[in-house]
């Protein structure tokens, strides 16, 4: 399998990112831009390809169960965090292809975590943020290590960073819940842009599951009893209608296949288009080692529906088609798991 090494320079990168923020570039500098943006984020695919191999190996002998997804960042995701983020570059951009594992309890992801830290590698851990002793403002938890590739015997690849992601299935439900919402009602919870009034439900019952999980809650609710935090998730419940509306949203997506063939075993990349005015969800799907083809055709669908905020297109890795929901529910619509979580919260 021939993988696809980075054929830009990290100056050229530079110049790619700075065309690609500023308003006032023209047509043609930015599809060049792209171009770049996109061999960039498609050779991380080597250096996931060691991680991912080196963390299923731990998981097996752990003998844990687990779900292991790995998903390129969309091209308006990145854009939008280099005009957030201002000292950032696209080469220093932690997460534009990340690597999440999702198990069942917080003592797996601690013994995952510290199996990983402690092996004797050569890629350099350049820095870990556990959200789960400290969750973000918003109610996001999970715990991230950012690696930085280097071997010497693989030296095109030495400086590309990888983030991997631990989280519980609690968490994990609730993310993927909060993306679900951000996708349909075209808000960002991740920038503060939601209406105030989903930010606090979406942080309160953050909060509330992590005492379920014996983890800290936000520090604006540590001074509330698990009874008064539940109280509130109830009135806030009914104020947003969030069962129902999250209800409405699982049953309205439609799911079409393109090009699947009856050895579906061989498929380990698929690019979704999710249309949010026809509901609908189109997948096309990618053989391993022809990550280019998928590439390539990412690249031009997400050129068609950059300014478009009724489509969003994303590139996913996963093993086998008949769990990609699972892997990626926030892009099929779907809440189920977290209204049965907060039906049990509210009874």
């Amino acid at each position: 399998m021939e993988y696809i090494k980075p054929i830009y320079t990290r100056s050229q990168v530079v110049r790619a990112w700075k065309i690609l923020i500023d308003a006032q570039s023209n047509e043609s500098d930015k599809d060049d831009a792209l171009i770049v943006l996109n061999n960039w984020r498609s050779s991380h695919d080597y250096p996931m390809n060691t991680f991912q191999a080196n963390i299923r190996r731990k998981i097996k002998s752990f003998r844990f169960s687990a779900l292991v997804v790995e998903r390129l960042k969309r091209t308006p995701s990145i854009i939008r965090k280099l005009e957030r983020y201002k000292s950032m570059s696209l080469p220093t951009m932690q997460d534009i292809w990340w690597l999440r594992v999702v198990l069942r309890w917080i003592p797996y992801v601690n013994k995952l975590r510290d199996s990983f830290v402690s092996s004797k590698f050569s890629h350099n851990l350049i820095k870990e943020n556990n959200y789960i002793i400290k969750p973000k403002n918003s109610g996001y938890r999970s715990l991230h290590l950012v690696y930085e590739y280097k071997n010497k015997y693989n030296p095109d690849y030495n400086g590309l960073q990888i983030e991997i992601q631990l989280r519980t299935e609690i968490q994990h439900i609730w993310a993927t819940a909060v993306e679900t919402i951000w996708i349909v009602l075209e808000h960002s919870l991740k920038s503060s842009e939601w209406p105030q009034k989903w930010l606090d439900f979406f942080a309160m019952s953050s909060s509330y599951l992590a005492i379920k999980e014996g983890t800290p809650t936000l520090d604006k609710h540590k001074d509330l009893s698990e009874d008064e935090i539940k109280n509130q998730l109830k009135i806030m419940e009914k104020d947003l209608d969030v069962i129902d509306k999250m209800q409405v949203y699982s049953s309205a997506i439609k799911f079409i296949n393109t090009n699947l063939s009856k050895r579906k075993e061989h498929y380990e990349h698929y690019l979704l288009v999710l249309d949010n005015v026809s509901k609908t969800i189109t997948v096309t799907s990618f053989e391993k080692w022809k990550l280019d083809n998928a590439t390539d055709l990412y690249l031009q669908k997400e050129k068609m529906f950059l300014d478009e905020k009724n489509w969003q297109v994303v590139l996913v890795s996963w093993e086998w088609l008949k769990d990609l929901q699972r892997g990626y529910p926030n892009y099929f619509w779907d809440t189920t798991e977290f209204v049965k979580m907060l039906r049990n919260i509210i009874k």
